[in-house]
């Protein structure tokens, strides 16, 4: 599950000097060599990383894997099969155009769950270029990222103070915010009730934005947005809090 939480545990004096006693003795044995007392820290850390990145995937949910974003998550059979749609920007070079541009994508990939009513928009992500070259909005969840680019914000700094905006207690009722090992931010934002159809209903949204290094495509937002009005809200934050838990960054 998204943002765990660590617990403190006070260990007994007598433990505590029996472990001094025994690390002195290896460290004697040692021959003074204090290093294997931090190989043996990391190596616990790696282990206790791995075990919290290990998500139980619910019985029967399928799995999308992404050679685009080059993500993977596991979501509700109903929703899907998963389809992916994009929207380039073309460079104009000889021969013709391309959406590549010294080797860098320039391209908005969008994934709808076609399984259900109306192939709700469910995950954005959109290249560095796009923020450049590609079509100028603001009123779409996909292109928070973008707007912030634009104002020469890097991706990885919107996301991780997001939450510490003052706007943000404006925009919605709870905000925060997690930074893992392996780079990776996620920020998960719930908003509302706001009011953004024609028949004037509040709508309580969740966006999920997420920074992942080492990549073009350095922003993955998924949102209950889109989702059918028909499904309660405390639904879709579980089923997507439990996709976006099952994220696989490669």
């Amino acid at each position: 599950m998204l943002f765990l939480r660590k617990s403190k545990y006070e260990a007994p004096l007598a433990i505590v000097f029996t472990a001094l006693l025994i690390g002195g003795v290896l460290f004697y044995l040692r021959g003074g060599d204090i290093n294997f007392l931090f190989d043996a820290g990391n190596k616990k850390q790696e282990n206790q990383e791995e075990t919290q990145e290990e998500q139980i995937i619910p019985e029967g949910w399928q799995t999308h894997a992404n050679t685009t974003l080059r993500v993977e998550f596991s979501y509700p059979p109903e929703w899907g099969p998963i389809e992916q749609k994009s929207e380039p920007c073309y460079f104009e070079e000889e021969g013709g155009f391309s959406h590549i541009y010294n080797e860098q994508p320039c391209r908005h990939v969008f994934l709808l769950a076609s399984g259900l009513e109306n192939n709700p928009l469910i995950l954005s992500s959109q290249s560095e270029l796009f923020a450049q070259f590609g079509q100028k909005r603001d009123q779409y969840f996909g292109d928070l990222v973008t707007v912030a680019r634009r104002q020469d914000i890097e991706t990885r700094e919107f996301i991780s103070v997001y939450c510490l905006e003052e706007a943000a207690s404006k925009r919605g009722e709870s905000c925060e915010t997690e930074t893992y090992p392996n780079g990776v931010v996620i920020t998960k934002s719930v908003q509302g009730p706001i009011i953004e159809n024609e028949e004037n209903k509040a709508k309580t949204i969740v966006y999920y934005i997420i920074y992942r290094p080492n990549s073009p495509y350095d922003n993955i937002i998924f949102s209950t947005e889109f989702l059918p009005e028909d499904m309660p809200f405390t639904e879709q934050e579980e089923v997507m809090d439990t996709i976006v838990s099952t994220l696989k960054i490669k």
